[in-house]
């Protein structure tokens, strides 16, 4: 059934370009900062990000996990850091992440970070959404 209905979707290169360009951005800024804090050693860098909150994995169950960071997805299903902040990314990426999570709050009349959280973990569950994320129709 996904193959079928995949080939009747156009593919926005343009917006997959632009994703490309965002993350390899993001895991450099994210990998550079992770060999600074190692002093050149990756696997103590990343201890040292872990512990810092700075390399996190959202809602895991880990006890090592800091879970500082949070995710939402932007209104064409785009997974967006909600807090970048703290994050090592420069400040046009962390206003890109707070942009797109503004769109969507706006958008769907959003107040409360836990009720775009809520539509968000539940959305898939509940089949409320129209494609699957990415294709421009997240939002139902």
């Amino acid at each position: 059934e996904g193959f079928d209905k995949a080939a009747d979707m156009t593919i926005d290169w343009p917006t997959i370009d632009l994703e490309i360009r965002i993350l390899e951005k993001q895991v450099l800024a994210m990998m550079s900062y992770i060999e600074l804090l190692g002093a050149g050693s990756l696997a103590k860098g990343a201890l040292k990000a872990f512990h810092q909150g700075v390399l996190d994995i959202p809602f895991s169950p880990s006890r090592y996990n800091c879970n500082v960071l949070m995710t939402a997805r932007d209104i064409n299903g785009a997974i967006r850091f909600i807090n970048p902040e703290n994050l090592p990314f420069d400040d046009e990426t962390k206003e890109f992440h707070e942009n797109k999570i503004h769109q969507r709050k706006v958008q769907e009349r959003i107040t409360k970070i836990t009720d775009l959280l809520e539509q968000d973990l539940t959305r898939i569950w509940k089949n409320d959404y129209l494609r699957w994320p990415l294709d421009g129709n997240y939002i139902t």
